[in-house]
Order: structure tokens, then sequence, then C-alpha cells
């Protein structure tokens, strides 16, 4: 039994209204289908497309930008951890100065924890009925925790999965062939990373 139509995500129906357009047309007399439907309906799979590709070209400018920003974010707590060993290696300086900058005068390090964004998720779905997750620590230090959310089935926003300190997880009693969307961010403490990439399983 095929997709009904609605049920399809915008890469697949534009494929389906490609077949569909070119059977329609081809036999546009059986159908009693008129040339002026098919204009419409070929009107409406560009647009679909176009909006498809722009979706594709933010997305990409999105994960750069907040490459960028992590980035500069490191930058920043490199130049901040020389002045913190700076200051703090200088006894003339006054703990009430230290604290007016917002360091710690008794602890002699800086070094925030800030989570970045994990990488390179993948999944694999096997007859066992456990979908197998891995994606690279994006930077981040060994035993930051991950979040893992999912998307399974006909589900249209993500749920909590699992929380880990590994780069790897086992979703177990899955339905195997049932597709399911993943994703993956870092956190520490209250702050949060960005999602990781979108990994699927039986798109």
């Amino acid at each position: 039994m095929s997709k009904k139509y609605y049920k399809m995500n915008p890469a697949e129906l534009s494929f389906f209204l490609g077949n569909f357009i070119t059977v329609a047309d081809a036999n546009k007399a059986e159908l009693n289908i008129t040339s002026a439907t098919i204009t419409s309906l070929i009107d409406v799979k560009t647009l679909l497309d176009t909006k498809i590709a722009n979706r594709q070209t933010k997305q990409e400018e999105a994960v750069a930008a907040t490459s960028e920003m992590n980035q500069t974010a490191k930058n920043a707590v490199d130049l901040v951890s020389l002045v913190n060993n700076s200051v703090k290696s200088d006894k003339a300086i006054p703990e009430s100065l230290i604290e007016l900058l917002g360091l710690d005068p008794d602890d002699n390090n800086f070094t925030p924890i800030v989570p970045l964004a994990p990488t390179d998720l993948v999944v694999e779905g096997r007859s066992n009925g456990i979908n197998y997750l891995r994606w690279n620590n994006g930077g981040n230090k060994p035993r930051i925790t991950y979040i893992v959310e999912a998307k399974i089935g006909e589900a249209l926003v993500y749920s909590f999965v699992k929380a880990t300190t590994k780069t790897r997880f086992e979703h177990k009693n899955q339905m195997p062939g049932v597709r399911a969307f993943y994703r993956v961010r870092a956190v520490h403490g209250d702050l949060e990373s960005p999602n990781s990439n979108e990994a699927v399983v039986y798109n």
C-alpha cells in the first residue's frame, strides 16, 4: 500500500510528484486531467524543489555559523585563561580586584566547559531490533554528557531517549524497518551545545 502523500517528507513528496506528473501528463485523456492541472502540478513541484534547496542552504549556513561561534568562544576562553594565569601569578594584585574581574582568587585555573556540538552522527539499524548510534565528540572533553533524542515512525517532534557520557549508544527494542531520526547534543550544567547533524535509519 502506497504512502499517503501528506505523510511523506518534502523530498519524498518531490520524487513522488515527478513520477505522478509524468504519468498523468502521458495519460491525460484517459484520466480526464486537463493541461491546466498538469501545469499547476509542475508549478507546485518547482516551488517545492526551490523551498527544499533553500532549506538545505540555510541548514548548511547555520552549521557553519555555529562552528564559527564555537571557535570564537574557544578563542575567548583561551585569552581569558592567559589573563587569569598572569593576574593570579602577580601577588601584588589584590584579591578584591581579581574578584571584580569575575575570577576566583583561590582557584588558579580558568577552564569553563563550554559544550560543543557533536559531529558525524551515524545510525545503523539491525534485524535484532537495535539501532546502533555513534558520533564524534566534536572536541568535547571526556565525561561530557550527551543527550540522545529521536523521532520514531510518524512522530513530528523529537523525544528524549538517553543521557550518556559515551559516544556510542544502542537504542534497543526498536522495530526493524521503522524509520527513525536521531540527533545528539552535549550538555554541561545549564549549558547545552547545538544539536549534531540529523541521522536517519530505514528512510
